[in-house]
């Protein structure tokens, strides 16, 4: 996405090279290991609570699944930073007994949110530059529903290790999300297809065999 944002303004043409930065995984691999079945379909959101963020989206989708279904929605994001925001979405969510808001949470206790969740959504209504929350969504082994808009669509391949719904559409995403829960092996088949993900050494060895290689060129 930035590099056809860059070549399209005239910028960097036959120079750029695309290099997706690394993840620090630690905690999160084990997080797939201590991840257990369930037969509730545990959802979840990790983010800004903030209009762009497209969680309100989220929640209007959540609350059109068939109250038969057996999900959860669990919302982790500080309340604190938009407030007002937040607040609409409690009270969009008032209704609803099977969403809950969780709040904040610190870095070392991502691995512990990653392992309670079934399916990670990304519904952002804006483009997202490759958010680190779907790496460490894959790197938990957990499969991603996502806005199918350049920057998360480039990751997130419908059918294969994720699914993808139309910008702000609550019905398409509630469509997908009950897919999960009425299509056997479906969850399976989309863990199965999540390849591993880059690490902060396999960034920095890139970076430096890519600095090497200009620097012959000097």
């Amino acid at each position: 996405l930035t590099r056809n944002l860059l070549l399209r303004n005239g910028i960097g043409a036959g120079k750029t090279v695309v290099s997706h930065y690394g993840i620090d995984t630690s905690g999160l691999a084990e997080a797939a290991e201590r991840r257990r079945p369930s037969p509730t379909l545990r959802v979840g959101f990790v983010g800004t609570l903030a209009p762009h963020k497209g969680c309100d989206t989220l929640v209007r989708a959540f609350k059109m699944l068939p109250p038969q279904l057996d999900a959860a929605l669990a919302v982790h994001g500080d309340p604190d930073r938009y407030p007002s925001f937040a607040d609409e979405l409690r009270e969009l969510a008032a209704d609803e007994g099977r969403i809950s808001f969780r709040g904040a949470f610190s870095r070392d206790e991502l691995g512990r949110v990653m392992s309670e969740l079934d399916v990670l959504v990304v519904p952002s209504r804006w483009y997202e530059n490759a958010p680190g929350v779907i790496f460490e969504a894959f790197a938990a082994g957990m499969p991603i529903v996502a806005t199918n808009l350049k920057g998360m669509s480039e990751f997130v391949k419908h059918g294969e290790n994720g699914l993808l719904f139309e910008l702000e559409n609550a019905g398409d995403l509630s469509r997908q999300l009950r897919r999960l829960g009425e299509e056997p092996g479906l969850l399976d088949t989309l863990r199965a297809g999540i390849s591993p993900v880059k690490t902060v050494a396999e960034y920095a060895d890139e970076m430096e065999e890519l600095y090497a290689a200009l620097s012959r060129q000097a």
